[in-house]
């Protein structure tokens, strides 16, 4: 009989993050910061063998801030709403960051909320710039404990012409070089 492959389980909080390496074959968090992921790596503890932690970057490769923003800022907006986004920013410490951008939103104002959403924000939660400058900042989540960096690619119009080269660079995520 073949061995199921590793199955972690999604996570944004202390409970879960613990639920999926004790009960589960770890977790997976996402829509973090790399400041954040000492705090989730704490929550964790000491991980047991053979228990993953995946940590899923959004990442757009475009040199082209204002198409960057335009593409991610509705999904942000929308996703940090969320009841477990919302608590999850919380509990990271980013509550007064997004709290215009909440107060909109439950105003039923999905457009100012977007709006709202500080510039900081789209650009540390969702990677953009260069394959290069792209693949540095998606370096900046590895940290020990962390066994795996999965990536959300939301390719530019532009990129298509170069999408291999553009999808190599980001898959080199081994030390500069490697």
């Amino acid at each position: 009989r073949t061995p199921s492959p590793p199955a972690p389980c999604r996570a944004l909080r202390p409970g879960m993050l613990k639920l999926g390496f004790t009960e589960g074959d770890g977790a997976i968090t996402n829509l973090l910061f790399p400041e954040d992921v000492p705090k989730v790596l704490d929550a964790v503890g000491p991980q047991p063998p053979g228990k993953e932690l995946v940590v899923k970057v959004f990442v757009c490769p475009t040199e082209d801030t204002d198409y960057a923003h335009r593409a991610s800022r509705p999904f942000l907006a929308w996703i940090l709403n969320r009841e477990p986004y919302r608590k999850f920013h919380e509990w990271l410490g980013h509550g007064e960051l997004l709290r215009e951008c909440h107060e909109r939103w439950a105003d039923g104002d999905p457009e100012g909320a977007r709006k709202a959403l500080p510039d900081e924000v789209v650009d540390g939660l969702f990677v953009s710039g260069s394959p290069e400058e792209c693949r540095e900042r998606i370096l900046r989540y590895h940290r020990p404990g962390v066994t795996t960096i999965q990536l959300y690619v939301s390719l530019p119009p532009e990129v298509f012409v170069s999408r291999a080269r553009v999808l190599d660079t980001l898959a080199r995520l081994g030390p500069a070089g490697g």
